[in-house]
């Protein structure tokens, strides 16, 4: 039997449709612009007509159910059209300016924030991954319908995940979980928060949803016995005592259940303990009324109680909170609200935007939501400030990092209130304050007294900056700060620091060279060919490269000055090796192409064990062909190996090559801690050969080491960020 979502591509069918969404949209809100969002839904049913989804349903289902969305959160006319526009730009000729138009310019802004950046290659899926939500972010500074539109549309995809692979199902659940998910926290909406987790909990850990669903669905029928004759217990004691509310029952969603079985050691008959009610009152007074009378019904667990009315959370959130020991002993949960905190429990953000649909002027909000925004605002001003990671591993890290961190508050002394990460540190306040300010830190006085910069932070503290204009950021901050403003602003503090010094080393060095060889530095055009020669983009990277030692100083001189007669030399040296392997019947190295040499002896240094990713040049040896070395191997930088004993080598290898390399890990000599990190590699699909383990007396503390063989340098550093995450784990590093 067919639905309506099948024969959407039927004009009568669509005509249906219409009216349910108009409906539901007038419901809301009965001021809203029906016929632009009637322009809007045919515009869409026009370019999705011919389109159908991996599941074989028609495209146009799709916009039509994260319409629906916003509506329900009460969006406002502008964001339901652009819901139903939102995948025009990227699956057909439509532009932003041409439904700009067509509808008006809020339309195709909140079409273009949500879109995906197109006509553009990346060298990566991460990396692209990486732009779109910068672009997302950047965007949602003009309108944050950008981001709750977005979020509609992961809602409605994470749904319909059945018929795609495996692999891609895993990937998009574990981006909800990640990023999706504690967007929408981090914004109130717990409706869409709960609805996003459960669905990529199915993905993400089928067994265990599956057991939490077969569990749930069997003790339906006695779960909801219970729920009736609870609700209707607390209903009756409301009444009693005039309290005008309305009472709720429902059991916990299934990833909270999976959560709370897991962290409580629960077993699968105790998840009866899991039920929540809510209160609904209509105003403030009455919700701590009806906590004292419930509190005198049944027995308070201690230290269960929370009272979120007083200090709401840092999204907005409030309510009552507690814990009783209900009928037949069961545990059960209590919150307490008003009507309007329970809108903005469930929607956050969305609760509080109005939109004035006569002008179309920009959307204002209340109090509340200019606060519930302000992470996002700093996060976004951090963003055009290019205070976060060009990288792409590190900035999606970031992003993860920052949604998840609860919040503390701080003053300035002047009264300046900064919101930051429970644990935050006298530096991170810095950096709140303002970047130069954080790169001038020398101190920090916490109310009047002087404190350690790594010192956290607590809720209600005044904290004073002292600083230094001749200051700079210091390495050993990153393993204390907690905010990615900070992180992302040393880390390019000390990379320009590396870079000065580095750059004053190289030209010192290459000074020296010439000199040393009676002939004086070259010009600007001189050096610009010989960075282009050794792959760099400039004299800058070329100078600095010699200072750092990924390039020697003589390699510069003989690129500007060749030695005619050492060339010949090489070329010869390569010959007689490659004789050489022929004769003996030694069979080229895989992963390794030596320029112009297709059969030649190689093999891989011990020293430095390079890996796909790294920058390596070959060295020629005695008897033995070509060593390969990492460019910056101790072995071989400076003056150590004659230029004529280098070559030419690139990378060649394929996905199935494996390569060994050894990581160091300094942490807390701790139970466990081997197996922890050893757990830990073994996730990223990798096999350790070997290993060790010492214990430094001296300061409690563990070394290990350990080999692994691997694909290439990026899966390394995923490795090593990995292995950084491990409980008491202090430093990580490459052997």
């Amino acid at each position: 039997m067919s639905t309506p979502s099948d024969n959407l591509l039927d004009r009568e069918v669509a005509g249906r449709e219409w009216e349910g969404l108009r409906d539901l949209a007038l419901r809301s809100n009965p001021q809203l612009n029906q016929e632009l969002i009637e322009r809007a839904y045919w515009r869409a049913w026009e370019v999705h007509r011919d389109q159908k989804r991996l599941s074989g349903e028609p495209y146009f289902s799709h916009v039509l159910a994260v319409a629906r969305t916003c509506a329900e959160m009460n969006l406002g006319s502008d964001a339901i059209a652009a819901a139903l526009l939102h995948d025009s730009i990227e699956d057909s000729p439509v532009t932003a300016e041409a439904l700009a138009k067509e509808f008006n310019p809020t339309v195709s802004l909140l079409v273009d924030g949500v879109s995906k950046i197109s006509g553009l290659r990346f060298e990566s899926r991460e990396k692209a991954q990486a732009e779109n939500f910068r672009k997302l972010l950047l965007h949602m500074s003009r309108d944050v319908r950008i981001l709750l539109v977005k979020l509609a549309d992961r809602l409605h995809n994470i749904s319909t995940l059945e018929p795609m692979r495996p692999e891609k199902q895993k990937r998009i659940a574990r981006e909800t979980m990640d990023i999706y998910a504690p967007l929408a926290n981090r914004l109130g909406m717990g409706r869409i928060k709960w609805q996003l987790e459960d669905h990529a909990f199915k993905y993400l850990d089928p067994s265990a949803y599956g057991r939490v669903a077969s569990m749930v669905g069997m003790q339906r029928e006695a779960r909801e016995e219970f729920i009736v004759t609870m609700r209707d217990r607390l209903q009756e004691s409301m009444n009693k005592n005039g309290i005008d509310c309305a009472v709720q029952g429902r059991a916990k969603h299934l990833h909270s259940i999976h959560r709370k079985m897991r962290s409580q050691n629960l077993r699968e008959g105790e998840v009866f303990d899991l039920l929540a009610f809510r209160i609904i009152t209509a105003t403030v007074e009455d919700c701590y009324h009806a906590l004292g009378v419930i509190h005198s019904l049944f027995t308070p667990i201690p230290n269960k109680f929370k009272d979120y009315i007083a200090t709401p959370k840092r999204n907005g959130y409030q309510s009552l909170h507690t814990a009783l020991v209900g009928a037949e002993g069961r545990t059960i949960e209590v919150q307490i609200r008003t009507q309007k905190m329970h809108e903005i429990a469930e929607y956050g953000v969305a609760s509080h935007w109005r939109y004035k649909e006569e002008d179309k002027a920009s959307p204002t909000a209340s109090g509340d939501a200019e606060r519930e925004l302000d992470f996002l605002r700093t996060f976004i001003q951090d963003l055009e400030e290019g205070e976060w990671s060009e990288d792409p591993s590190e900035f999606m890290e970031e992003l993860k990092v920052s949604l998840f961190q609860e919040g503390i508050f701080a003053f300035t002394p002047r009264g300046d209130l900064h919101i930051l990460p429970v644990g935050a540190t006298p530096v991170d306040f810095a950096y709140s304050i303002h970047t130069g300010v954080g790169d001038r830190c020398i101190g920090a006085r916490v109310d009047s007294k002087m404190v350690p910069l790594r010192r956290p932070l607590t809720s209600g503290e005044v904290v004073e900056i002292v600083t230094r204009n001749d200051a700079r950021p210091s390495r050993d901050w990153l393993s204390f700060v907690k905010t990615s403003k900070a992180q992302s602003r040393i880390r390019k503090s000390i990379r320009e620091q590396e870079s000065e010094q580095s750059e004053s080393l190289g030209r010192e060095l290459l000074e020296r060279e010439f000199k040393r060889n009676r002939q004086s530095m070259p010009d600007e055009a001189a050096l610009k060919l010989a960075a282009e020669a050794f792959g760099m983009d400039s004299v800058d990277r070329l100078v600095q490269g010699v200072g750092r030692g990924s390039v020697s100083a003589l390699q510069v001189f003989h690129r500007v000055h060749p030695p005619e007669d050492k060339k010949s030399g090489i070329i010869e040296s390569a010959q007689k090796l490659t004789q050489l392997a022929t004769s003996l019947g030694g069979r080229r190295q895989k992963g390794v192409r030596v320029e112009g040499h297709g059969n030649m002896l190689i093999h891989f240094a011990g020293c430095c064990r390079p890996v796909p990713g790294d920058r390596i040049v070959g060295v020629i040896t005695r008897g033995r062909g070509v060593s390969i070395h990492r460019q910056d191997c101790v072995n071989i930088v400076g003056d150590r190996i004659a230029e004529e004993r280098r070559m030419r080598v690139d990378w060649d290898a394929g996905e199935e090559e494996k390569f060994l390399v050894s990581i160091q890990i300094h942490g807390d000599d701790r139970k466990n801690l081997l197996a922890d990190i050893t757990g830990q590699i073994s996730k990223s699909d990798v096999g350790i050969q070997g290993g060790s383990f010492r214990r430094e007396e001296k300061d409690l503390s563990a070394l290990v080491q350990v080999t692994i063989e691997i694909r290439d340098l990026k899966q390394l550093e995923k490795i090593i960020r990995d292995v950084r995450k491990v409980s008491g784990v202090r430093q990580v590093e490459r052997v």
